[in-house]
């Protein structure tokens, strides 16, 4: 399943569409980019692992934050 609209090219549903569909603020939220709505983390088609996803814009500053202070780190280091 792909994470976002702008990043399928195959359509049907994706993370982001089916969040929405249940917390329809999710799908509003200005993400870090465009069409990605609350995601902070999201993943490439076929892997695996985690995504954050924020439901409303204070929730995505305070990850944000935690993110600046090195409390979640993307990836290996």
């Amino acid at each position: 399943m792909h994470s976002a609209p702008e990043v399928s090219s195959a359509g049907g549903e994706t993370i982001l569409e089916w969040c929405a569909a249940r917390f329809p603020e999710v799908a509003v939220l200005p993400g870090l980019k465009a069409g990605e709505g609350g995601f902070l983390h999201r993943l490439h088609y076929q892997t695996h692992g985690l995504m954050l996803l924020a439901r409303n814009r204070s929730g995505m500053e305070a990850l944000l934050e935690q993110q600046r202070e090195g409390k979640i780190i993307k990836g290996k280091k």
